[in-house]
């Protein structure tokens, strides 16, 4: 089964990031499209943001093969983090080991469908927080999305690790989908939960707990 899920990963992506010592992440050939990270934040200093306190009280299921889990990267109010947002590094805390892959996105529309911009592929080690570097930057708008799609096409596997307590105060920002054509669709908040998901880069705020952009 692994092998099968390795080709059908290898066969849709190109390597675009390394998590630990091994080769890994590859991005869809779907319409993805890379956006460069803005020189003006070269010099910023690197913060990430963690949503969770590190301890995953449960795993969603990838019951169709098409779903997705993840957070949403905005302010407990629900407003913009930063713009832009650039991103060199992923952390995640999955249920399985094996190549499995996570994707950057837009905030969801008004009906509930984020359009993914990247794919990125890993092999990762299960029931640990694993560290993938991104080869190159990732810029992004001031509120997105950061999903885990786990084992691509294969159902009845778990996803990501959920936590049911907010770090610093920061609010609850996991959510789950389906992945369709490019978007993930039926965006869901999840209620009092965080994805055991982070994202480092140079001038990310560490803290969020309430401020607006003017």
């Amino acid at each position: 089964m692994k092998t099968t899920t390795a080709m059908v990963l290898a066969a849709g992506l190109m390597a675009f990031a390394q998590a630990g010592s091994s080769e890994a992440a590859p991005r869809r050939n779907r319409g993805a499209r890379r956006a460069l990270a803005a020189q003006a934040l070269a010099g910023s200093p690197t913060g990430t943001i963690t949503y969770d306190t590190g301890i995953a009280v449960e795993f969603p299921q990838n019951t169709t093969g098409l779903n997705v889990v993840g957070n949403r990267f905005n302010s407990v109010m629900g407003g913009p983090i930063i713009n832009p947002a650039v991103v060199t590094r992923v952390t995640l805390f999955p249920q399985n080991g094996g190549p499995q892959s996570f994707s950057f996105a837009l905030a969801p529309n008004s009906m509930g469908s984020a359009m993914v911009l990247e794919y990125h592929a890993a092999t990762f080690m299960a029931m640990e927080f694993n560290v993938v570097q991104l080869t190159m930057s990732v810029s992004l708008p001031a509120d997105f999305v950061v999903s885990f799609v786990g084992d691509y096409g294969v159902p009845n596997v778990g996803l990501l690790g959920l936590g049911d307590m907010s770090h610093s105060a920061q609010g609850f920002h996991a959510f789950r989908g389906t992945y369709s054509l490019g978007s993930i669709r039926n965006f869901t908040p999840i209620a009092n939960r965080n994805a055991l998901l982070r994202v480092t880069g140079p001038g990310l705020p560490i803290e969020l707990l309430d401020f607006k952009l003017e």
